[in-house]
């Protein structure tokens, strides 16, 4: 019986012999078809009854049945509606010449926000957690470790680190096996003011531009530096010197003030996001259609009650801090990865795509989007007598089709 403990059961009772199910253990396709003397009835039997054993039909989706020693999983499959008028995707537009002048190209794919991994983390069922320290500069230090100016009267100044470690743990959409990120984000929120600053200096050259530092401090020492005028480190001994009272300078500052206000709520954003992006269970980048919307296909996995324990324990483990130990878990370590501005301003770029999206287009999304979330509470003969259908829909059709919808919750779901 030791031989047949991984096989299903009714797969186990055609014991043709031994090398069968060593050669099955071993994944050998050659020493199965010898151990069962090439017959095609047999392996074709065998087959068959691997398949009725592993693989369950979920709606319109074949999902996968594993048995494994901490108990049964089944995979689960559900559509996750993204949508750039709402912010779970977005688009980076890329600035190209034409004609002698510049113009902004959008690309075709877009990426996910952190709104988007949310809510694809709702079928994913991944638990994403926070240890109580994190390794800054090789010492352990207190999780998100935050690091200030030291001001001469001895008071805490600017914010000028966060370091922030974050864990995602979850099942694998492949094979529902543990999968463990470790991230961990170096955040200094004055490249947030760099950022700013840079898009200033290419459209306002003569009250922003770069200089070397040296030649400032000569200035400043001579007394050349016009008065209302600072300058701001950037690399290597160059930074920006730019002129306080120009509108987009102040415009800058003011975007700034906020986002250091917030600066560790935004670096506990941008690391959960990040870590996230790097487990094999979410979607970073998808294709959106011409209403600027995108449906990916999203893998969970629902067990029996011994997979669903140990998941739970897990979940616990991470929320205490405590060591996971799971031995047959992959583990994917990404560490202390520096924050760029420009690459991480989801919200920025998240904006700029939802202005691009004309008024009908954003309402047709809303309408769609209430009506989706509102089909995962009905069941399949509630959801065929709506005749809902999206993409041909008219924005009255699907005013009507939500107001058939919410009058069937209203009276209650079968």
């Amino acid at each position: 019986m030791s031989e047949e403990k991984n096989l299903p059961a009714r797969a186990a009772d055609l014991t043709m012999n031994p090398g069968a199910f060593a050669a099955l253990k071993q994944g050998s396709a050659k020493a199965l078809v010898n151990a069962l003397d090439a017959d095609p009835v047999a392996l074709a039997t065998l087959a068959i009854e691997l398949r009725r054993e592993s693989v369950a039909v979920l709606g319109s989706h074949e999902a996968f049945v594993r048995h494994t020693a901490q108990g049964s999983l089944q995979m689960v499959i559900r559509p996750v509606r993204l949508s750039m008028h709402d912010g779970t995707i977005y688009k980076i537009p890329r600035n190209v010449k034409q004609g002698g002048s510049w113009v902004k190209e959008w690309p075709t794919d877009a990426h996910t926000t952190y709104a988007g991994l949310v809510r694809q983390n709702a079928v994913a069922g991944c638990a994403v957690g926070q240890a109580p320290s994190v390794v800054v500069d090789g010492k352990a230090m207190t999780n998100p470790y935050v690091e200030r100016v030291k001001m001469s009267n001895g008071r805490l100044g600017d914010i000028i680190r966060i370091v922030i470690g974050i864990t995602v743990v979850g099942p694998s959409p492949t094979t529902g096996n543990p999968v463990v990120v470790n991230y961990t984000l170096d955040y200094d929120p004055s490249k947030d003011l760099l950022h700013q600053l840079a898009k200033a200096a290419d459209q306002h050259r003569d009250d922003c531009y770069l200089i070397d530092e040296e030649e400032y401090l000569e200035d400043k020492q001579n007394g050349n530096v016009p008065r209302g005028w600072k300058f701001t480190g950037l690399y290597g001994g160059v930074g920006y010197l730019y002129n306080l009272r120009n509108t987009k300078i102040q415009r800058a500052y003011k975007e700034f003030v906020n986002i250091a206000a917030t600066a560790v709520k935004k670096a506990q954003t941008v690391a959960r996001r990040n870590a996230m992006r790097n487990h094999p269970a979410f979607v970073s980048t998808v294709v959106p259609d011409e209403n600027g919307i995108a449906i990916i296909p999203v893998i969970g996995w629902a067990g029996d009650e011994s997979a669903m324990r140990r998941y739970q324990s897990i979940q616990e483990r991470l929320a205490r801090g405590q060591e996971l130990n799971l031995d047959d878990a992959e583990v994917i370590d990404v560490e202390a990865e520096e924050y760029e501005a420009e690459v991480h301003d989801d919200r920025a770029a998240a904006d700029e795509a939802e202005a691009a999206v004309d008024p009908e287009t954003e309402a047709r999304n809303a309408l769609i989007l209430q009506i989706d979330e509102g089909l995962g509470m009905l069941d399949p003969v509630q959801i065929a007598e709506l005749g809902y259908n999206p993409d041909d829909a008219t924005l009255e059709e699907l005013k009507a089709v939500l107001a058939k919808l919410n009058a069937v919750l209203d009276g209650g779901v079968k």
